[in-house]
């Protein structure tokens, strides 16, 4: 909708950016940003630097296309090049309606088992329940 929007049209082309960049920030929080919390608990720190990584990639050759498409700062030029991105967003939004999944995964879950290990630490560090605390710091007192 905004690659129609000339110089006539700027209260319209004004209000579209702005509808257009409030529904991005909704939908960035609660969207991609979470569901790699969701999908790899473990690994999500991982997962996420990577897409984030790829995202860059992304950026830039969004950049080296658009010097490619646009030769003269005219609209025409500017309407293939905003098509031509919100193609690639819709295909990306359909792929990921279609096959996005929130269901961890068992391999990048944390292992909640206790290990024969952890139990032992844990023997040695916990304080027994019935100890009385005044009597046995009186005991410890350098007199």
């Amino acid at each position: 909708m905004l690659c129609f929007c000339d110089h006539t049209r700027q209260v319209l082309g004004i209000i579209v950016v702005f509808i257009f960049l409030v529904s991005s920030a909704m939908a960035y929080g609660s969207g991609y940003v979470v569901n790699f919390a969701d999908i790899v608990p473990a690994y999500s720190s991982i997962i996420f630097s990577m897409s984030t990584a790829l995202g860059t990639v992304g950026a830039l050759l969004g950049n080296l296309v658009a010097g490619i498409i646009i030769k003269k700062p005219v609209l025409e030029d500017w309407r293939k090049l905003l098509l031509l991105f919100a193609t690639f967003y819709l295909i990306g939004g359909v792929v990921y309606f279609i096959y996005g999944s929130a269901v961890p995964r068992k391999w990048a879950t944390f292992n909640s088992e206790p290990t024969k290990e952890l139990e032992e630490d844990e023997v040695l560090t916990t304080l027994p329940s019935q100890v009385d605390l005044p009597n046995a710091i009186r005991e410890t007192k350098i007199t």
